[in-house]
C-alpha cells in the first residue's frame, strides 16, 4: 500500500550551546548534528564526534551512499535494522539509523535521575556558573577536568554544591605516574566516580589505579561498539555506554547486558544531543547511573521530547 511507503531524508542542524563546552581535548560553542526523517517525521539522530574522525559532511555522504538499500516499507525495517552493525559507515550514523528503525515501537513512560556535567572553567568561575545555571537542583555533578588545578576546582565546587561529585578526565593523563599525585585528593574529597583518566587502551594503568582509589573507576573512550572482554572488571569498576558510540540503542543495550554479566556498574552517557537522542537513551534498561544532560546545554532545543525537573528526566 502507498501509505506504507517510507521516505528517508537527512538534515544537518546547528545546535548553539548555552556556554563554551570545554573538555581536556577541545572546546565547542556549537554542534552540528544530523536528523534522519521518516515521512517527514524526526526519527533518528547522529551526533558526530571528531574524536573518531566523524563530521556532518562525512555522515551526509555516507547516508547518500545507503539510499538504494534503505527500507522502502515498514515491513522491511526489522530486517534492515539487523544489518546496521555491518554497514561501513560511522557509528553515530548507525545510531541514527537504528533509532529510525525502532522509532515506531511502543514505549512506556520513563523517568531517570541524571547528573549534570560542568565544562572546564577558570577556578574562580565555578561559583557563578553553578549559581547562574541553577545546578544545585541536581543530585550529582560531573566535573570535566584536565591535568591542571584538580584540587582547586573540586574544592570550590564542593563549597557550592552538596551532592555527589564525579570527575571526568577525557584521557588527559599519559599514565599512572603522572596521575598518582591526585589519588589522595580524590579519596579525601570522596569523589564517587573517576572517569577515563588515561588514553584509550591503557588497561595496565587502569588496573593499577583501580587498587588505589576509593571511588569507582569508569571507562568511556575505551567503550565503543566492541564486545567487552570477559575480564574487564580487572581494569575498571564500570563503563559509560553511549548510543552514539555503540552504533544505536540496540547495540548499547547489548553492551549494558554484557557489562552486568561481567560484574560491572553501568552508566548511560550522551554527546551533545537533542531530546530525540536523549529520550532514546532513557529507554535503556539495567542502568546504574544516567548522565543524560546533552539536551540541557542547547539553546532552544528543537524537539522537547523529554522534560527535566530537579534533575529528574521524564517523557
Amino acid at each position: 500500500m502507498r501509505s506504507q511507503y517510507l521516505q528517508w531524508d537527512i538534515e544537518t542542524i546547528e545546535l548553539k550551546l548555552k556556554y563554551a563546552w570545554k573538555i581536556s581535548r577541545n572546546t565547542s560553542l556549537v554542534k552540528q548534528n544530523l536528523i534522519i526523517y521518516l515521512n517527514s517525521q524526526p526519527a533518528g539522530e547522529a551526533a558526530p564526534n571528531i574524536r573518531w574522525g566523524e563530521s556532518s559532511k562525512r555522515l551526509t555522504t555516507e547516508f547518500q551512499r545507503l539510499r538504494d538499500i534503505l527500507p522502502k516499507t515498514k515491513s522491511e525495517l526489522a530486517s534492515f535494522r539487523s544489518m546496521i552493525p555491518k554497514l561501513a559507515v560511522s557509528r553515530s550514523l548507525k545510531c541514527a539509523l537504528d533509532m529510525a528503525c525502532s522509532n515506531k515501537e511502543v514505549f512506556t513512560k520513563k523517568k531517570c535521575d541524571t547528573s549534570y556535567s560542568l565544562p572546564i572553567l577558570k577556578v574562580e568561575d565555578y561559583e557563578s556558573f553553578i549559581s547562574q545555571n541553577n545546578l544545585r537542583r541536581f543530585n550529582s555533578l560531573k566535573i570535566k577536568l584536565d591535568t591542571q588545578s584538580t584540587k582547586e576546582r573540586i574544592s570550590i565546587i564542593k563549597k557550592n554544591f552538596d551532592g555527589n561529585l564525579y570527575v571526568d578526565f577525557n584521557e588527559a593523563f599519559s599514565g599512572f605516574e603522572q596521575f598518582s599525585p591526585l589519588i589522595n585528593i580524590l579519596n579525601k574529597e570522596e569523589i564517587k566516580i573517576i572517569e577515563q583518566p588515561f588514553k584509550e587502551g591503557n588497561l595496565i594503568d587502569n588496573k593499577k589505579l583501580k587498587s588505589y582509589i576509593d571511588g569507582l573507576l569508569f571507562l568511556d573512550e575505551d567503550i565503543t561498539d566492541s564486545d567487552l572482554p570477559l575480564d574487564y572488571s580487572t581494569f575498571c569498576d564500570g563503563v559509560n555506554i553511549k548510543i552514539q558510540k555503540a552504533g544505536g540503542p540496540k547495540r548499547a543495550q547489548q553492551l549494558i547486558n554484557q557489562a552486568k554479566d561481567r560484574g560491572l556498574k553501568t552508566m548511560v552517557g550522551c554527546m551533545v544531543e537533542t531530546s530525540l537522542g536523549i529520550s532514546s537513551s532513557m529507554r535503556l534498561e539495567n542502568v546504574d547511573y544516567y548522565d543524560l544532560d546533552g539536551h540541557l546545554m542547547i539553546v532552544d532545543e528543537p524537539f522537547d521530547l523529554c522534560s527535566e525537573n530537579n534533575g529528574l528526566l521524564s517523557f
